[in-house]
């Protein structure tokens, strides 16, 4: 029930737009700047033809209905109580508009805007969705990228990764100097090298 009467209110609206749009276009002042025209006929045709079948099939429909029944699979069923209420709710959103829209200019609805202003500026600003996304984006999400970015650069960059490049640059450039080219410093080192051995031999007992 509760669906019925949100698709009906639905309805309502819908008609009051539509019908706004409707007056602004053909019986408002133009505020544009380009030169209006009417679209070519390969976009009014098509258009045309699906209004009057769309009218042929709503008004013509149901009383041959049992006779075209096997060549539709789409069975119809009336609430006269439904459609009396969703027509008279799409009247009074015509009516409302007409109301509003009717005469030259915008001085009621302007006055109606200043009157609910907290309202108008929710439903223009489409519940200020767009913002509370943006605010995600540029707050949230770039917070959260901030973050992963220094973590990214001075943890792993210059730690986990930089540390052990910089130590295997400094042992190479610490080892590099043994490579003098002077034959005596690698006797020194080779003579040195296994005394050390010898030494080291000794002290665990080896013989």
């Amino acid at each position: 029930m509760g669906l019925q009467w949100v698709a009906t209110a639905t309805a309502g609206l819908t008609a009051l737009y539509m019908a706004r749009a409707w007056l602004l276009t053909f019986f408002g002042e133009y505020r544009g700047h380009a030169h209006p025209h009417e679209s070519p006929k390969v976009m009014t045709l098509p258009l045309v033809f699906l209004a009057a079948a769309s009218i042929v099939i709503g008004f013509f429909y149901l009383p041959f209905q049992r006779y075209l029944g096997h060549w539709t699979p789409l069975e119809l069923h009336v609430n006269a109580s439904i459609a009396i209420v969703s027509s008279g709710v799409v009247v009074a959103g015509y009516l409302i508009a007409m109301w509003i829209y009717g005469r030259p200019g915008l001085a009621r609805a302007e006055a109606i805007q200043a009157r609910f202003k907290p309202v108008h500026n929710l439903l223009v600003n489409k519940y200020y969705f767009d913002d509370f996304y943006l605010w995600l984006v540029r707050v949230v999400q770039q917070g959260i990228a901030h973050v992963c970015r220094a973590f990214e650069e001075n943890v792993v960059v210059k730690g986990l990764v930089g540390v052990p490049v910089r130590f295997t640059g400094w042992v190479g450039d610490r080892s590099r100097r043994l490579q003098s080219g002077r034959l005596n410093f690698y006797a020194y080192l080779f003579v040195g090298g296994v005394t050390i051995l010898f030494l080291f031999l000794v002290a665990l007992g080896v013989r």
